[in-house]
């Protein structure tokens, strides 16, 4: 080693031991320092977080107990639900609709009470069921029952006790999807000793909403759980999303913890010291500011007292090892020398200018070529087509008359509109199924309507962003090979499935398929790389299923594009895979 390195590194040593020293040390008091005012934090988050909760269970009790002692003339619940008691004994229609009416005025009242009640139900030993909803929120699903239900077998072991779920969308129960929570409690007879159903009431979750006093919610959380049944009843932490913390978890790594009332509920508080100093972090980037301020200083006094006849080249070849191939900096310094230092970094310069404009230049060769072979695959992937439809109009004209053409000609022109359109290159899927059913209407005229054409896309998806031209050349593939010669009760089937971050769309026929050697070569040709040398020297072979796919890759990227399936005389399954561009609509 030199003697100007060993001075370097001496004079390093130097300045960036104390600095660190003095770092490590005020960072500790400053850590300790703020896990006390964290604890302080969480105490009181915790207190107010107990109070709120139990006035919220509280408000949920006191809807509950109104329920269920109301007896007020003749809409005394025990009395109305009396006859419904027997398992083996369906009621008379006039008594349950008698019954429906009482209770109906008792819900209405009890809801007009409590705002936050979505919905009301009684489920009867004997199988009726009386609902009162909230119009605007979800409903309980047709010919739903409960008995085999968990929350109804908890609700019937609480022995009048409430029980409370866990907020979410309960799709078993309600439709619509909108996240709730209920409270059940089983209605008994003490008079005749019976059962007489159980209570369901329906809640909005904003009742147990918390998130308002945790003003830290990176560092603090709060739950409320089911210590009974070690279940999340309500946390604002996302315990609804995959890998989310446990019941065990949230126990194990609680702060403070506090029964509620119903005693089967237990409230934690939690704080996650790892995310803390993202909340508390001023005084912490102020130390390490100025560390790396005495850190800067330390080097620029080692630079300084090494030899700096080594600076210059230590400096270009640091600049030259962190260029990367698609970005290129030229050096300023040390232009103005005119030894042999300065010709250098006069040369290197030189090299960087010419290598960005080679890089600039590929890359707009690139692009045009990918343009031209985006527009060229769009433009000729579709023109067999359209001369076999001429040549059946033609045919037709010349046989039965004009109702045939003119909806075939309209179909047609609707078809060359949607081709020609150039104001984006992505569609709705649902124009690019408009785009099928123009072909289909052909198709069916063409083959007097001897095949069925089948569409299952749910309307969800129908608003999903895709590339245009993709799908019908795949339909008339079907028509070119797999129903060449329809028959009558051949089949075209176009299915839709949605996933977390992409979308299939399947194109089913059931004509001749492919032999195993056909089907292996079509997948191989599908996944063969794009070649822009190819430009305008493609085969008829290429046209179809290859441009599809290769369009597919070329905009979207690989991972994307088509997959085959057949086999002889069952037909054949083409699939298309697209990547999910925003969200699907919810069902309404």
């Amino acid at each position: 080693m030199k003697l100007r390195q060993k001075l370097f590194l001496i004079l390093l040593f130097m300045a960036l031991l104390p600095t660190l020293c003095i770092t490590a040390v005020s960072y500790y008091r400053y850590e300790k320092t703020s896990q006390q005012q964290m604890k302080e934090y969480s105490a009181n988050l915790f207190s107010k977080a107990v109070q709120q909760a139990n006035a919220s269970l509280t408000e949920l009790e006191n809807a509950t107990n109104l329920f269920a002692s109301y007896s007020s003339g003749d809409y005394s619940l025990t009395q109305n639900l009396r006859p419904f008691a027997n398992a083996d004994k369906e009621p008379d229609d006039l008594t349950v609709y008698k019954t429906q009416q009482n209770i109906r005025y008792l819900c209405q009242n009890i809801i007009n009470t409590y705002d936050f009640i979505y919905g009301i139900y009684i489920f009867t030993p004997s199988g009726v069921k009386f609902t009162y909803e909230n119009t605007q929120n979800d409903r309980l699903n047709y010919g739903y029952t409960p008995e085999d239900s968990t929350w109804y077998e908890r609700t019937m072991e609480n022995s009048g006790q409430l029980y409370i779920s866990e907020i979410g969308s309960h799709e078993d129960i309600f439709y619509g999807g909108t996240d709730s929570f209920f409270i059940s409690k089983s209605l008994y007879d003490i008079y005749a000793s019976k059962n007489l159903g159980v209570l369901l009431i329906n809640c909005d979750p904003a009742i147990f909403d918390l998130s308002s006093l945790n003003t830290i919610p990176d560092v603090t959380s709060i739950t409320i759980a089911d210590t009974e049944y070690e279940q999340v009843v309500y946390s604002t932490l996302p315990v609804k999303k995959e890998g989310a913390p446990s019941f065990q978890d949230i126990e194990k790594n609680a702060a403070y913890s506090a029964r509620l009332s119903p005693d089967s509920l237990t409230l934690y508080t939690s704080v996650d010291y790892t995310k803390l100093y993202r909340e508390f972090n001023t005084t912490g980037i102020l130390l390490l500011s100025i560390s790396v301020v005495f850190i800067f200083i330390g080097i620029v006094l080692a630079l300084y007292f090494s030899k700096t006849v080594t600076k210059p080249i230590e400096h270009l070849s640091r600049k030259m090892s962190r260029q990367s191939g698609t970005h290129l900096s030229s050096s300023t310094l040390y232009l103005d020398r005119t030894d042999e230092i300065g010709v250098l970094y006069n040369e290197y310069n030189s090299m960087i200018e010419q290598l960005d404009d080679a890089i600039k230049t590929n890359y707009q060769n690139k692009l045009i070529s990918l343009d031209a072979q985006m527009k060229s695959l769009e433009a000729r992937i579709n023109s067999h087509f359209l001369f076999n439809t001429l040549e059946a109009i033609n045919s037709i004209a010349s046989i039965e008359g004009s109702e045939q053409i003119m909806t075939m000609a309209m179909s047609l022109g609707n078809m060359f509109r949607y081709a020609i359109k150039t104001q984006s290159e992505l569609v709705t899927l649902q124009e690019e199924i408009d785009h099928v059913m123009d072909y289909i209407s052909i198709q069916s005229i063409r083959f007097s309507h001897r095949f069925r054409f089948c569409l299952h896309i749910p309307d969800s998806m129908r608003h999903l962003k895709v590339l245009k031209l993709i799908l019908q050349p795949i339909v008339e593939n079907s028509f070119s090979h797999g129903l060449k010669n329809c028959q009558f009760g051949h089949q075209i089937y176009i299915y839709g499935f949605l996933k977390d971050t992409y979308f299939l769309i399947y194109v089913v026929d059931d004509g001749k398929g492919m032999t195993p050697e056909q089907l292996s070569e079509l997948n191989s040709s599908l996944m063969e790389e794009p070649e822009f040398k190819e430009l305008g020297h493609r085969t008829n072979q290429s046209i179809g299923l290859k441009n599809i796919n290769t369009r597919i890759e070329l905009y979207y990227g690989k991972g994307y594009g088509l997959t085959a399936q057949s086999k002889p005389d069952k037909g054949t399954l083409m699939q298309i895979k697209l990547p999910l561009l925003d969200k699907p609509n919810s069902p309404q």
